[in-house]
């Protein structure tokens, strides 16, 4: 029964991917006609079981890797490769986010009481895969960019 429902899957997929028509049908035309609806219901049914399956595989370390960051102490979180610069700010840390491609100013920076919430937060930005921007410029330099370039926006 299991290889004929993974055979019936494959097939699915195979088709799904295999044919040049687009797959969206138009939802006025699902309505008023019953075939074109039970082409829609079986391919949104066939999404979904491509999407559990591929849930189904992935690793259930992911969660846990996450969740043992917080359990770190604050030399191991020190110790782990990190791309963003964290500092002090005042009398609090800092994590700065993005800076200004120009003059390296910061644009965004997200403050904390402790060191060990700053080191956290970043290493829990780099394990998701978070990437800030690389193209940001702060007000005064897009001015003067502007200037310089005769550039005018109205």
């Amino acid at each position: 029964m299991e290889a004929s429902i993974a055979q019936r899957m494959r097939e699915a997929l195979r088709w799904l991917f295999s044919s040049d028509e687009p797959q969206w049908v138009d939802a006025e035309e699902v309505v008023n006609d019953p075939e074109q609806d039970v082409k829609f219901l079986r391919f949104q049914l066939t999404q979904v079981r491509a999407e559990l399956t591929e849930l189904n595989q992935r690793p259930d370390s992911f969660p846990q890797s996450f969740a043992a960051l917080f359990h770190m102490p604050e030399e191991m979180l020190r110790q782990l490769p990190c791309r963003y610069e964290i500092g002090r700010s005042g009398g609090s840390w800092a994590v700065v986010l993005e800076r200004c491609v120009f003059c390296g100013c910061a644009l965004e920076v997200v403050p904390f009481h402790t060191r060990r919430d700053a080191l956290l937060y970043a290493a829990l930005l780099q394990k998701a895969g978070y990437h800030p921007k690389n193209n940001q410029s702060c007000s005064q330099c897009y001015g003067e960019y502007l200037e310089t370039t005769d550039l005018s926006v109205k």
